[in-house]
């Protein structure tokens, strides 16, 4: 969700102090991205709630566990990768035993 989103989505709600642009990109966005609390088809509004509730520290709270859900997030996309290349390899040796396995039964037929 963009800054002005958020905003506009507050502003619905009545709340005239809005979190400043660096405040919602440093603080805001990331709980929005990352915390499973707002992992649902309602999370804009949801994180706008939480914020006409609670103001920022609801956010700056829930900002050490989002630290975590981000690095988990990233490790599991760096062993996706990891088993891609993997994969690739596994199937690229496969092949190869194939072809080779195919030229020696040729070889046999041949030799028989």
């Amino acid at each position: 969700m963009m800054y002005e989103e958020f905003t506009s989505r507050l502003g619905n709600l009545g709340i005239a102090e809005l979190p400043t642009m660096d405040e919602y990109t440093d603080i805001i966005e990331p709980v929005y991205n990352y915390h499973p609390i707002l992992n649902t088809s309602r999370a804009k509004d949801t994180c706008a709630e939480m914020y006409s509730r609670y103001g920022i520290g609801i956010f700056k709270l829930l900002l050490p566990e989002v630290a975590q859900f981000s690095e988990m997030e990233q490790r599991i996309l760096a062993l996706r990768h990891q088993y891609e290349e993997a994969k690739a390899e596994y199937d690229t040796l496969n092949a190869e035993y194939i072809r080779h396995c195919q030229e020696i039964r040729k070889e046999w037929r041949c030799a028989g």
